[in-house]
């Protein structure tokens, strides 16, 4: 811990994550009808594209990497973070080459060479849970739909083998235990789940469904989850076998043949559950608005 220096780290993902809130910003005002601000955003935008750039990416090594403010040298270490800016979309469009600079980068590095996954990093022998060989949903999840947001066939292909590996993982872990893992071990080729950190590893669980549920969606007229935990390609198959397959992997895991109206019905009650904490909270504040009054 002693060698923590935070202060003087400029992060990576924690800007790219500020361009995507931008973003977001950006698209309420207009929803608003607040264009003079819509439009203001969307410029300071696209010149945080630029400084982010110039700030960041490393020219040598084709990626994105942490910055030393006392030192003005990038951090080169591998990390998933690195790929953070492919998920928020902070690059310009129009510059194919540094994509492929990223994925190669990432592969050159050896990030995207496990079984199961992604890891949280490369560091060895660390018995953290940020690190090797824990892979962890969220970091998987951007990886994929970073590469596949991408314009570039070749990223896009990663991204569906990421997402295999990862759908792959959990499986065979389901099928073993019966749990979705908060973390699992992606560097092995035998299956297990995660260890190491300040705590066991935890079951349920959120980050993990909501991560395999949007990949089966997004991938599943693609792959197919064997019983054994393999993957196997179907792109191309006949179109009566790959309606079948659709549902193959979701009534996998859902254990239904019904699994559009169960994934349906669970986005529903979500939603539901989502809305009625709203109203709670505005009749909370609306009653605390009318004691004021009164009291006033």
């Amino acid at each position: 811990m002693d060698t923590i220096i935070t202060s003087d780290i400029i992060p990576v993902d924690l800007n790219a994550f500020m361009y995507w809130n931008m973003k977001i910003l950006a698209h309420l005002q207009g929803e608003l009808g607040n264009l003079t601000r819509r439009d203001e955003l969307n410029k300071e935008r696209s010149n945080f594209v630029d400084t982010f750039e110039a700030v960041f990416f490393d020219t040598r090594e084709g990626a994105w990497f942490d910055l030393n403010v006392k030192t003005g040298e990038h951090y080169d270490d591998a990390y998933p973070s690195l790929a953070v800016p492919l998920f928020t979309e902070c690059y310009h469009v129009l510059n194919s080459g540094m994509m492929i600079d990223v994925l190669e980068t990432l592969q050159r590095k050896g990030l995207l060479q496990f079984p199961g996954g992604v890891p949280a990093s490369l560091m060895k022998g660390t018995n953290q849970q940020w690190d090797y060989p824990n892979g962890w949903a969220p970091i998987n999840h951007m990886i994929i739909e970073g590469l596949r947001k991408s314009n570039n066939p070749t990223m896009q292909q990663r991204a569906f083998e990421l997402a295999n590996k990862w759908i792959n993982r959990n499986y065979a872990l389901y099928q073993k235990d019966h749990k979705m893992w908060e973390k699992y071990d992606v560097a092995k080729e035998y299956v297990r789940a995660a260890k190491g950190g300040e705590y066991e590893n935890q079951y349920g669980f959120g980050w993990t469904n909501g991560v395999v549920l949007d990949l089966l969606v997004t991938f599943s007229k693609r792959a197919v989850v064997k019983p054994t935990g393999g993957v196997t390609d179907v792109h191309g198959i006949g179109r009566t076998d790959l309606a079948g397959t659709n549902r193959t992997l979701l009534t996998r895991y859902l254990g239904t043949e019904k699994s559009s109206d169960l994934l349906w019905l669970f986005t529903k009650r979500s939603l539901l559950r989502a809305l009625s904490t709203f109203l709670k909270c505005k009749s909370s504040g609306n009653s605390e608005a009318v004691a004021k009054t009164k009291s006033l």
